[in-house]
């Protein structure tokens, strides 16, 4: 599939390729894209801001109880923002399928679909053997993500094994990269979706090694960002959070 970022970060790149294909059904389909994706990322950022002020407002609550002052504005305001906000991440949701769906046919028609490969940090079996639910967890997390994408040809693989007796999750990533180079593949998007940071286990395990194994098997090879300080992920997070602890503190 086409990366959303080379749309973004240099288009004129992509309509002089599809000029000299004399494709203009295809650059029509691009400038689509392109419109999609300015009002996808703007619908984004205004829930962003929802969401912070969502967060403000509990603050603000919070102080002028404090204070002895009313709170009956700041409730009123805050009990409509749940609205506004279901209604941007459906609109969200809208928009993003939209998107996809005009890169996959895009990718058919111009560009090589990578084969995808999820990672995640392997553990011992035995955890799991004992009743641990990351396996089960991971593999319902990929499911769901899937859910939101164009189908794809992706593969689960384990990464950054210890050197502990036993045996671990697998298959290994470079398994995994070696019989996709094997099979004829000539690119690959690594996802490391059981991972929120950018650490050791991305920046040297994926960046360095696994890029390194792809590359001298012939592999264009690619990784999706980690959520690293996104103000999405930061907000979900403390939603998770507010979920399980009640309302603030008076």
């Amino acid at each position: 599939m086409l990366d959303i970022r080379l749309v973004r970060e240099d288009p004129g790149r992509i309509r002089s390729d599809l000029a000299k294909r004399n494709a203009p059904d295809k650059a029509k389909l691009l400038e689509s894209v392109i419109e999609l994706d300015k009002e996808w990322r703007k619908a984004l950022a205004e829930a962003d801001a929802l969401k912070r002020r969502r967060n403000e407002i509990t603050r603000e609550i919070a102080e002028a109880k404090k204070a002895g002052k009313s709170t009956e504005k700041l409730r009123k305001e805050a009990a409509g923002l749940p609205k506004k906000i279901d209604v941007l991440d459906k609109r969200i949701d809208e928009l993003a399928a939209k998107v996809r769906e005009g890169l996959g046919r895009l990718a058919k028609r111009s560009f090589h679909d990578p084969a995808v490969v999820c990672t995640a940090h392997s553990l011992p079996k035995k955890i799991m053997d004992d009743g641990d639910p990351y396996e089960r967890e991971l593999s319902e997390t990929m499911g769901l993500v899937l859910r939101q994408l164009p189908p794809l040809r992706v593969r689960i693989a384990w990464q950054s094994a210890g050197r502990s007796e036993g045996a671990w999750l697998g298959p290994p990533l470079e398994e995994v990269l070696d019989e996709i180079s094997r099979a004829g593949e000539k690119a690959v998007l690594v996802v490391p979706f059981g991972f929120v940071s950018d650490h050791l286990e991305i920046l040297y395990d994926v960046d360095i090694e696994a890029r390194a194994f792809a590359t001298k098997r012939g592999l264009q090879f690619e990784r999706t960002e980690s959520p690293n300080t996104d103000p999405g992920f930061i907000d979900a997070m403390a939603a998770a959070v507010r979920s399980v602890s009640g309302p603030p503190l008076a």
